[in-house]
């Protein structure tokens, strides 16, 4: 059921394009409240798809405008998901995420109801990008430690200047709040013919801005503490669309789109629970994901994660974006495409990641070594584990005040 938007609830704080929240009390505690706009655009969504099966798999990021897989000539008219829907099954999933994760960032005591209405704990902060910048890079290289341990626990996979808030007064000590983590849910088809096996949608949204070069989510074979660079850590991704990282194709089944998930999502077993519904007359079944608890914490943040660190702090530092990318415009992962082992659409993708960024100090005299060295460091994915990184960042912290 989706949530009506007549309901009254209490002031609205935020409406943004397709969400919006409202300030409200359940008890005795302030509250927010998030809903799909009734009334919003057609909402648009990044979507991985594959279709697995027979000699070859094929992958496609695409943005834009979801029509569903009845679109792309598949025949599942009845999966054919409205804007509202997706929006749904991204808050779901969002809710997931912080019924698991939400204490370990500082936003525990989370529930949706059934009308579609993620209520989470209201919290007496401010958002990072409300924050001067003068005092974004004072805070920032204070709290990059403790946002590696909450970003340890799982993927958030949508940090950006609004989703980041921090309790307390700047003249004070203050506490980061991680919240609306990146919603991601599956839908597909089990394809009766016998020379298609499946057919998948994985529906994801995030700040493209902060994510440029990694998408949030995918498989991560290489550690941070392996040393790898950028650029190794953008082949390891292109890597996973590649038929030879998949398992050969099998009879239809349950397993073959989980091998197909696994390619975008961090793990299969850790990030999805996938059922399959009642076939239809023709025979083809269709496939439903969602995001359950990660089972392991992986030790260190994902590879996206602290890249989006990284440009946080490095705006804060130069106002600029560092790959020269626009903030407004789809990331360059988006119209990957592979067939078997060949990949398409990488020459912009790869020309990015290899981009070395302006150096903080060449850009403005006033900062510091120890500043540029951080920044350079995260944008480099040259932070092995926590404890550089709070080498870094006590570098910074005593050495001379930022201006």
């Amino acid at each position: 059921m989706l949530p009506s938007p007549v309901t009254q609830r209490g002031p609205l704080v935020h409406r943004g394009a397709y969400f919006e929240v409202y300030r409200d009390r359940e008890g005795e505690r302030e509250v927010a409240r998030k809903l799909v706009r009734g009334d919003g655009p057609q909402l648009e969504a990044i979507v991985a798809s594959a279709t697995v099966g027979g000699v070859s798999t094929s992958w496609d990021l695409i943005t834009g405008i979801h029509s569903g897989l009845g679109s792309r000539g598949h025949g599942s008219d009845g999966l054919v998901l409205t804007p509202a829907q997706v929006g749904l099954g991204l808050l779901r999933s969002e809710a997931e995420i912080l019924e698991h994760h939400g204490a370990a960032w500082g936003s525990a005591g989370t529930s949706l109801d059934a009308d579609g209405v993620l209520t989470m704990p209201w919290h007496e902060a401010r958002r990072l990008c409300e924050l001067s910048v003068a005092q974004q890079r004072r805070w920032l290289p204070r709290l990059l430690p403790e946002l590696w341990d909450m970003l340890a626990d799982h993927p958030h996979g949508d940090l950006s200047p609004t989703n980041l808030l921090l309790a307390g007064e700047p003249d004070q000590r203050l506490r980061p709040v991680l919240i609306d983590p990146a919603g991601m849910f599956v839908q597909g088809l089990s394809f009766h013919l016998s020379w298609i096996s499946s057919c998948l949608e994985i529906h994801l949204r995030t700040t493209t801005a902060s994510y440029p070069v990694l998408p949030p989510f995918h498989t991560s074979t290489l550690s941070l503490a392996t040393g790898a660079t950028l650029v190794e850590h953008l082949g390891d991704f292109m890597a996973s669309l590649a038929l030879s990282r998949l398992a050969p194709a099998v009879p239809v089944g349950v397993n073959v789109v989980m091998r197909a998930v696994s390619s975008v999502a961090r793990s299969v077993a850790e990030s999805f629970e996938l059922s399959m519904g009642g076939a239809d007359p023709r025979g083809d079944q269709p496939i439903f994901g969602r995001v359950c608890a990660t089972r392991q914490s992986p030790g260190e943040p994902h590879p996206a994660d602290l890249l989006a660190l990284g440009i946080l702090y490095y705006r804060s530092l130069t106002g600029r974006e560092p790959f020269g990318n626009d903030p407004g415009g789809r990331p360059a992962w988006v119209g990957i495409g592979a067939t078997d082992d060949r990949l398409e659409g990488v020459e912009s993708l790869v020309a990015l990641a290899r981009h070395e960024p302006a150096r903080p100090r060449e850009l403005h005299h006033e900062i510091t070594t120890a500043e540029d060295r951080l920044a350079r460091s995260l944008l480099s994915l040259q932070v092995p584990d926590r404890e550089r990184l709070a080498e870094l960042c006590d570098a910074v912290a005593s050495g001379p005040p930022s201006p």
